[in-house]
């Protein structure tokens, strides 16, 4: 009962702050393209494609201590310790910054030198911002999490009005501002968390077997996150290597959107793990299936926002038109991402399968490559490799959920009967270009469809409401 109360407020806490920070991704996401050129716009989207493999460059750390030390209170940390893992977490990073910087000066040219010197410079905070990110989230300090999403937001919207400023901007100089702005954050962090930052800590002789050991425990994840997050990209990375840097800006704005929807989910995901590893292994299975349906119905209620945002876009941006029919491709796929990401990768992590994970996903990697590499060279258009991206999504799904719950006696037939009947009807209805009325259509008919399917869940969660409420009336009567 007390966890389920602690995992409440800790998802308000976490909703609460991302609604802010989704604003902020709101700002980002349409400011910036309407105010950068196409082109510009794409060296942007360059830059925060490679971004997203900077995790490598921990060598398995920040992931280490994440599986290590999840669900332990704050105060049960050894500061010693911590104070020690920041210390090689920087130096490392600070190697791996300067050697980067180095190639890029000396061996890129063009716009490709200014995206991977960036990157290099962003290297140190960045992997910093991560580290104390994941501290929060193990330690379930989610206030501590939701205000610097706020102070993320403040300062994310001010460097955005701050690009009209600046006289020529362009996209170099907003990803100078965003650079700028992690080492400011870090800030924040170094406060809060003084007494993990600055003191005493323990001596490298004494602890360097405990780094081996913790970059051994975290490297399967890392690697596993890794090839999660190339499957997830592989389609852009394709499309930036294949195409000129329009195509790759035009393919980019519709996963900008993409983006934007999924930050809301991530609230579910950041409270998930800690929870989960304080509970027994016959709970957590129990608890799966409950939480894939409730992130389905979530996910799926929420898609039904294409229909007023594909109004706005091309009233707004009318110049990324051709970006709504790729956003429209891949939007069912935020259903199956979502699950995979906060439900599936949590419950396998919590039940010690990251190895069956990973090798899970090497597979599908490989069938990523495939689908998208038949997407170029027999279809040739971008909006094929968004195809492909779906369907690799579908088998990643499916194949997880089925050697997840091999075994279980529990019912999984109906989430994935609903995932794609849901993907049917949304297709079915934004294919006839009726925004408005579309909209009216897709809630009608995928209201109908979370009721046939989910109506025994939905009846027990507005019992546990009403039950809750009862109680505290009746609490209140007795004072």
């Amino acid at each position: 009962m007390q966890e389920g109360k602690r995992m409440t407020k800790n998802i308000l806490i976490v909703t609460i702050s991302n609604v802010i920070r989704l604003v902020a991704g709101m700002v980002v996401g349409f400011v910036i393209p309407k105010f950068l050129s196409k082109a510009d716009f794409g060296c942007y989207k360059t830059y925060t494609l490679y971004m997203t493999y900077i995790g490598l460059f921990s060598l398995g750390l920040i992931d280490g201590i994440y599986l290590k030390y999840g669900g332990k209170d704050y105060q049960e940390l050894d500061k010693g310790k911590f104070r020690f893992y920041i210390r090689v977490l920087f130096y490392i990073q600070l190697i791996m910054s300067i050697v980067g910087f180095v190639v890029a000066f000396f061996f890129l040219k063009g716009e490709l030198r200014i995206i991977f010197i960036s990157i290099a410079l962003n290297l140190i905070a960045q992997q910093l911002l991560t580290y104390f990110a994941q501290v929060s989230q193990l330690t379930s300090q989610f206030n501590i999490l939701s205000i610097f999403n706020i102070i993320w937001s403040a300062i994310t919207i001010l460097g955005v009005g701050l690009i009209y400023l600046i006289p020529n901007a362009n996209y170099s100089t907003y990803i100078i501002i965003v650079v700028g702005t992690n080492y400011v954050l870090l800030l924040y962090y170094f406060i809060k968390y003084h007494d993990i930052v600055f003191g005493k800590a323990v001596k490298w002789k004494d602890e360097k077997n405990e780094i081996w050991d913790l970059m051994k425990l975290g490297l399967p994840l890392l690697i596993a996150n890794l090839v999660s997050t190339l499957i997830l990209s592989c389609d852009r990375i394709f499309i930036e290597r294949m195409y000129d840097i329009e195509q790759f800006s035009t393919y980019s704005f519709a996963y900008s959107l993409f983006s934007i929807a999924n930050t809301f989910i991530t609230a579910v995901s950041m409270v998930l793990y800690p929870v989960l590893k304080k509970m027994e292994d016959n709970n957590v299975k129990r608890a799966y299936h409950k939480a894939n349906s409730l992130l389905l119905i979530i996910v799926f209620a929420g898609i039904s926002m294409y229909f007023p945002l594909n109004s706005f876009i091309r009233w707004y941006l009318d110049k990324y038109t051709d970006s709504l029919i790729i956003f429209r491709i891949i939007l069912p796929g935020l259903a199956v991402s979502s699950c995979i990401s906060v439900v599936m990768q949590n419950y396998y992590k919590v039940t010690n399968r990251n190895l069956s994970f990973f090798i899970i996903s090497i597979l599908v990697l490989v069938i990523a490559v495939i689908t998208n590499l038949v997407a170029i060279f027999v279809f040739e258009k971008p909006m094929y490799l968004s195809i492909a991206s779906v369907i690799t999504l579908f088998i990643w799904y499916f194949i997880s959920e089925i050697y997840f719950l091999k075994g279980i006696p529990i019912g999984t037939v109906k989430n994935g009967v609903f995932l794609l009947l849901s993907t049917a009807v949304f297709y079915s209805v934004s294919i006839l270009n009726i925004n408005w009325l579309g909209f009216l259509i897709y809630v009608v008919g995928e209201g109908v469809l979370i009721i046939l399917f989910y109506y025994k869940l939905l009846f027990a969660l507005l019992g546990n409401i009403i039950h809750k409420k009862d109680l505290k009336e009746d609490g209140e009567r007795m004072e």
